[in-house]
C-alpha cells in the first residue's frame, strides 16, 4: 500500500450491480468520488441514468442486465470488459428479499431466491477470476446481510441465500488468493432502502418499533454501507480476504 490515501481509486475501474437505488447507488456514488470509473449495472436505465447524474465526472459507463438471468452473465460481463477493459473491482449489491412463511414456500419462489441472491455471485466471481478479465490484487465485494447469521420468522429462504453468500466467499477467497484476487461481504442489518422500507412497511406498528429497537444505533443508511464496501474495495484492505463485514449498528451485538 503506498500514497497518502490508502482508500484511493483512482484509475480503477469498478463494476457495480444494483447501481440504480439504495445501497448499490450510494456505492457507485461514493467509488466515483474515490475516483473510480464505474460501470452501473442494473435492469433499469432510466434508473441507472439518474444515478449516473449523480457521480462526480469520470470514464462512467451503463449496462443493463437482469441478474436473475444468470445465463447472460458471461456475455454481458465479457462485453463490459471488451468495452471498459479489465475491472479492478465489484461491488455485487443486487438482490431481492421477501418475507414468505414455511408453508407458502414453492419451488418457483426458492429458484427466483437462489437465482437473483446466489448464482448471480457465483457466475461474476466466477467471470471476474477468468483471466484477463480483472486486474491483480482486485477485490470482489458482495451483499449478504445479517440474516445469514442470525434468524427471524419468514425470512428462511431469505437468510438462507444470505448465509450461502457467506460460505461462498470463504472458500473463494481460497480459490481467489493464488490468483492475487480478494473476495469478502458486507452483512447489512435493516437498511432505509426502497428494500427496507417495502419490508418495515409489510410489519405491523409493534413489530416496526422491535426492529428499529434491535439496532442500538438505530436503522442504518446505504451509506453507511457504502462506505465499508469502498473500503473493502480499496487498497486499505489490501490483506482482507475471506470475511464477513458486518455492519449493522449492533444487531448481532444483542
Amino acid at each position: 500500500m503506498s500514497g497518502l490515501n490508502p482508500f484511493d481509486l483512482k484509475g480503477k475501474r469498478i463494476l457495480v450491480t444494483g447501481a440504480s437505488s439504495g445501497i448499490g447507488a450510494s456505492t457507485a456514488v461514493l467509488l466515483a468520488r474515490l475516483g473510480a470509473d464505474v460501470f452501473l449495472v442494473g435492469r433499469s436505465k432510466e434508473r441507472l441514468e439518474i444515478t449516473a447524474k449523480s457521480l462526480v465526472p469520470g470514464n462512467h459507463r451503463i449496462g443493463i442486465l437482469d441478474l436473475s438471468k444468470v445465463v447472460d452473465i458471461q456475455s454481458f460481463y465479457e462485453q463490459a470488459v471488451g468495452d471498459a477493459g479489465p475491472f479492478w473491482g465489484i461491488a455485487h449489491c443486487a438482490g431481492i428479499q421477501n418475507l414468505k412463511p414455511l408453508r407458502a414456500i414453492t419451488s418457483d419462489f426458492l429458484v427466483d431466491m437462489f437465482q437473483t441472491n446466489v448464482y448471480s455471485a457465483f457466475f461474476l466471481a466466477k467471470m471476474f477470476a477468468k483471466k484477463g478479465t480483472s486486474e491483480p490484487g482486485g477485490s470482489f465485494v458482495v451483499t449478504s446481510s445479517v440474516m445469514g447469521m442470525a434468524g427471524e420468522k419468514c425470512q428462511g429462504v431469505y437468510s438462507a441465500t444470505k448465509a450461502a453468500i457467506v460460505g461462498m466467499v470463504r472458500s473463494l477467497a481460497l480459490e481467489f488468493a493464488p490468483e492475487n484476487l480478494r473476495i469478502n461481504c458486507v452483512a447489512p442489518g435493516v437498511v432505509d432502502t426502497p428494500m427496507g422500507k417495502k419490508l418495515m412497511q409489510s410489519l405491523p406498528q409493534a413489530a416496526r418499533d422491535q426492529v428499529v429497537a434491535a439496532h442500538p444505533l438505530g436503522i442504518g443508511t446505504p451509506e453507511d454501507v457504502a462506505g465499508s464496501i469502498g473500503f473493502l474495495l480499496s487498497p486499505a484492505s489490501r490483506w482482507i480476504t475471506g470475511t464477513v463485514l458486518v455492519v449493522d449498528g449492533g444487531f448481532l451485538a444483542r
